[in-house]
């Protein structure tokens, strides 16, 4: 049987090595977390912009109905107001009358976005004229 001589090296201990990986790991973390804030920043960038342009589709919706309201009263004079479907949304108007004027509230919803307008108008010999369009608070 023969010996074998365990050599025991002495190794000295380097915390260079230590120090790197400590550096690598805090700069990769604040890399992360840099990112993942920019992603929610855009996410609700996102949010902002679809619901900005849904509130236009809808106010442009209720303007629609505005004019169709308009134009029945041009038709008669006495329209007393009701509901409208259009493309996928429905506007409720209803028509206040006093004498020749007329307050109309028209309040218009699509894809669960609402917007209301008021408009005073006047009715002479078949002839509107509207003297306020307002948008309302819902």
């Amino acid at each position: 049987m023969k010996n074998y001589k365990l050599k025991i090296i002495n190794y000295k201990l380097d915390n260079r090595g230590m120090v790197a990986l400590l550096t690598v790991i805090i700069v990769s973390a604040t890399a992360l977390l840099m990112a993942f804030s920019a992603s929610m920043l855009g996410l609700g960038e996102m949010d902002m912009g679809y619901t900005s342009q849904k509130g236009q589709e809808s106010l442009s919706f209720v303007n629609g109905c505005a004019e169709e309201s308009l134009r029945q009263l041009q038709l008669n004079a006495n329209w007393p107001g009701g509901t409208l479907n259009l493309m996928g949304g429905s506007c409720i108007i209803s028509v206040f009358s006093n004498g020749n004027n007329r307050v109309l509230t028209v309040s218009g919803t699509i894809d669960n976005f609402t917007k209301k307008l008021q408009i005073l108008a006047s009715v002479n010999n078949g002839m509107v004229s509207t003297t306020s369009w307002q948008e309302q608070e819902n």
